[in-house]
């Protein structure tokens, strides 16, 4: 997330209409598009409906960055732009130790609600940064970095993946879902604006570029990630997106 998007506080008690939310996400005026994601609560609770059903997209990324961990369950794993932790606790319950990078404080206090509820405490770093600062970690602190949805709220996104690269050891495994509904907000928080390649090919090459080896047979062979076949996985037509699987090169 990034920080220079203008603050409008939320009334805790209302939920926005559908119409309200979908029309803000993609214009974005006054910030508005952040007045749901600044109640935690109403978060969740929106994003479990039928509208996202993004624990079923958490599902399916996890699967995907599973396959990929270097080490097992002994991978170190960062998640940048968390938020209330929806993909960090999918990962957490399937014996993975997370860092949870998000820069609001309320979505990270409920993502540690949540994990002390699911018993899952211990396996769980809360942090709270910037990701469009950089990154603050050392080099070579993980195994594995994944993010489920922050590329829209990317400044840079060279740069970006450039501290990606940096915090991964060598060999470390980047998984990548890239959104065509996320076209028009990314373009718009980018600095590039209209600019700002978004396609799952322009996201592909700016990982090449940044010193990433990307797996392209393993990138195509998810696009039924997030499908009914694989249980409950399903996500709505519009939410469903393509997979970038790279490793850090040295």
């Amino acid at each position: 997330m990034t920080e220079q998007q203008p603050h409008r506080p939320v009334e805790p008690s209302k939920d926005k209409s559908r119409f309200a939310i979908v029309r803000d996400y993609f214009i974005g005026k006054e910030g508005r598009e952040f007045d749901t994601y600044r109640n935690p609560e109403l978060y969740d609770r929106g994003a479990h409906s039928y509208l996202y059903r993004r624990d079923n997209l958490a599902r399916g990324m996890a699967d995907v960055a599973i396959a990929h961990m270097p080490h097992g369950e002994d991978t170190n794993v960062l998640d940048i732009g968390a938020g209330t932790g929806i993909l960090t606790l999918e990962l957490a319950q399937r014996n993975y130790d997370i860092t949870a990078l998000d820069l609001f404080e309320p979505q990270l206090r409920q993502l540690g609600k949540k994990a002390m509820e699911a018993a899952l405490f211990d396996r769980v770093t809360p942090v709270q940064a910037d990701m469009n600062q950089g990154l603050p970690f050392a080099d070579n602190s993980f195994g594995s970095v994944v993010s489920l949805r922050a590329t829209r709220y990317v400044r840079d996104f060279d740069q970006w993946l450039g501290e990606v690269h940096r915090v991964l050891e060598p060999g470390g495994s980047f998984v990548l879902p890239v959104f065509a509904v996320d076209t028009i907000p990314w373009k718009r928080n980018s600095a590039l604006g209209i600019h700002q390649p978004t396609t799952h090919r322009g996201a592909v090459a700016a990982i090449l570029e940044a010193g990433f080896e990307v797996d392209k047979p393993a990138s195509s062979s998810y696009a039924h990630a997030v499908d009914l076949s694989l249980g409950e996985r399903d996500v709505p037509l519009y939410y469903k997106p393509k997979f970038v699987v790279a490793k850090a090169l040295e």
